[in-house]
């Protein structure tokens, strides 16, 4: 039968068998073989780092016997070891795939609200084109000062509409309030790398315009200018 272990504080000190140190302080174990750093270190880290509070005197039995030639602590201390490795790098990727997933379905509900707003306003027919992920480079009246935003944008055979999410904000352009549709690269200072539709319009009696980033621009530019004729 394996004799209790005893360890007294601050020196830590095992009666018998083999002496390891284990930072700075002396450590004992009755195990008289095997590797130290394999079976008597992990088993020392075991008992002070156990659930119960190291106090002068005290007394430790361990779990199991362990023998010269088990080196389950050892081994076990290397598979928290990867463990712990594990979570560490773990963690972030699963908060990044739920993160993105949160925003791959806030994305889906602001569709669902935007297609639902158009088919509202306008009878099917009349849609001729729909994208409900446009995005707004700004309206030239409100300054530079604005943010990118998104929204759902519809063409019918009388007009431009565009519904901006956040903030809740809808913009309708009369086709006959079209001067030009053309393609930028830049609007109100936000610069891109790809097509911009751009649409100058009367306001208000004065002129505006505003610049949309969309899947297909050319679609929409060449369907706008039939429309002008």
């Amino acid at each position: 039968m394996q004799s209790p272990l005893r360890a007294t504080i601050p020196d830590v000190r095992v009666a018998g068998g083999v002496t390891v140190s284990l930072a700075g302080a002396p450590v004992s174990h009755p195990l008289a073989a095997g590797p130290k750093d394999r079976v008597v270190r992990p088993v020392v880290q075991r008992l002070l780092m156990g659930g119960s509070r190291v106090t002068p005197g005290a007394t430790f039995r361990p779990e199991r016997r362990y023998g010269p030639s088990d080196a389950a602590y050892g081994w076990m201390s290397r598979k928290e070891s990867l463990m712990g490795m594990a979570l560490i790098v773990g963690l972030p990727v699963v908060g990044l795939a739920l993160l993105l997933l949160g925003v791959r379905q806030f994305i889906q509900v602001l569709r669902a609200r935007g297609r639902s707003h158009i088919e509202a306003r306008y009878p099917a027919a009349d849609v001729l084109l729909l994208e409900t992920l446009a995005q707004s480079f700004g309206e030239e009246s409100r300054g530079p000062a604005q943010l990118r935003g998104s929204g759902a944008l519809a063409l019918t055979p009388t007009e431009l509409c565009f519904l901006l999410y956040v903030p809740k904000r809808e913009l309708r352009v009369p086709i006959a309030s079209i001067e030009s549709v053309s393609f930028v690269r830049s609007h109100l200072g936000k610069t891109q790398f790809t097509d911009l539709l751009h649409v100058r319009h009367l306001k208000d009696g004065k002129s505006d315009a505003i610049a949309w980033r969309l899947p297909d621009p050319t679609v929409w530019k060449a369907k706008l200018d039939e429309l002008r004729r």
